[in-house]
């Protein structure tokens, strides 16, 4: 076996038929006639610039520490939750996916982002921009929560992830 260097991401480390044993019994792909190794779906030969995508819990990740910026010091994120790309999506770009039960659409939730879904990968060399909106503020249990739906755009507005984060914050008084 060939010795691939360290600096190689991790998938191409172990080779496309390690990342096969690990993949098929995931039920992620139906059979071999199908499978397209996820960088050869973002190559751009015109440019001659191959992007591979991001690892899903990237955008979280950024959200996160967008959370944590937003909520300064005294805040605490009690919960988070997100999504990736629908089956819908994968549909629409000719790669179909069983639909997964458990999926989860945040935005939905909000008026404004009714009618938008994930529906792109996050490529490297992109531009993350996690967007939020507060979307409820309520007491329990004596902590003073606020419910934010969080999303990351790349920079064509082509949403990657979403999302939907419980953070306590200290009780500012209102001044008068």
């Amino acid at each position: 076996m060939a010795r691939v260097p360290a600096s190689m991401p991790a998938v191409d480390r172990l080779g496309i038929s390690a990342f096969r044993k690990m993949v098929i019994p995931m039920g992620i792909r139906q059979n071999t006639a199908t499978y397209t190794f996820m960088p050869q779906i973002h190559s751009n030969s015109a440019s001659g610039q191959d992007r591979a995508a991001l690892i899903n819990f990237f955008g979280r990740d950024t959200a996160i520490h967008h959370i944590n910026n937003w909520m300064g010091d005294e805040g605490v994120i009690k919960s988070i939750g997100w999504s990736i790309m629908p089956a819908k999506t994968h549909e629409a770009y000719g790669k179909p996916v069983p639909v997964n039960p458990y999926f989860k659409s945040y935005l939905a939730q909000l008026p404004s982002m009714a009618d938008k879904c994930v529906n792109v990968h996050g490529l490297t060399k992109d531009i993350a921009l996690v967007k939020s909106v507060v979307a409820d503020k309520y007491v329990k249990n004596g902590e003073y929560l606020v419910k934010l739906i969080w999303w990351t755009e790349d920079i064509d507005d082509g949403i990657y992830n979403e999302g939907c984060a419980e953070v306590a914050l200290k009780y500012r008084e209102e001044k008068i």
